[in-house]
């Protein structure tokens, strides 16, 4: 799901806060930059792909045009794992004294 089609409370309130989101920014711009794929389907002697591509002509996607179209593109890897880490402790001290208050 791309960030704009989220409902725009969720988007501004939780969408920057869940780890997963740079989890899989992550794991997609590492998995798909500098490759391309071919697109299979034809309709009407023109090539059809399941994303927009940069290089129609040959019949092609690339894996930057991939991350472009999923909002993906220009993360830093330092920043995001950074992120993840103090979301995680973030998330650690408030389960520890949710915890706490729930035994007293």
């Amino acid at each position: 799901i791309k960030a704009r089609s989220l409902p725009r409370f969720w988007f501004f309130s939780f969408h920057y806060m869940d780890y997963q989101k740079y989890a899989f920014e992550l794991l997609t711009n590492s998995d798909l930059s500098g490759l391309t794929f071919k697109c299979d389907t034809i309709v009407n002697n023109a090539c059809v792909c399941a994303y927009p591509s940069s290089t129609p002509a040959s019949c092609t996607v690339s894996g930057s045009d991939v991350l472009k179209y999923l909002d993906v593109s220009g993360i830093s890897y330092g920043k995001w794992s950074a992120i993840i880490v103090c979301i995680n402790i973030i998330y650690r001290i408030a389960l520890y004294f949710a915890l706490k208050m729930r035994t007293s």
